[in-house]
């Protein structure tokens, strides 16, 4: 994404939802992975212990359709 506050915050949101709990009831770590050369985008690194390959996949489903995530690898 190109704003990295509005990503984390994003990041947040989409845990919140797809878990049904505040962010904070479940620990994880998201820390700045990469920002590209010109410094127009920047990418983060989420790690997060899933329960099972379906919460994974709602994970990435909500991360990949959130505007503010362009890409979810």
């Amino acid at each position: 994404g190109t704003n990295e506050d509005a990503m984390r915050g994003a990041v947040r949101v989409c845990l919140a939802r797809t878990l049904n709990r505040a962010p904070g009831e479940r620990e994880f770590e998201l820390g700045t992975s990469r920002t590209s050369t010109g410094g127009k985008y920047v990418s983060l690194n989420l790690n997060l212990m899933v329960m099972d390959e379906i919460e994974r996949n709602e994970i990435f489903a909500s991360l990949a359709g959130h505007p503010e995530i362009r890409i979810v690898i």
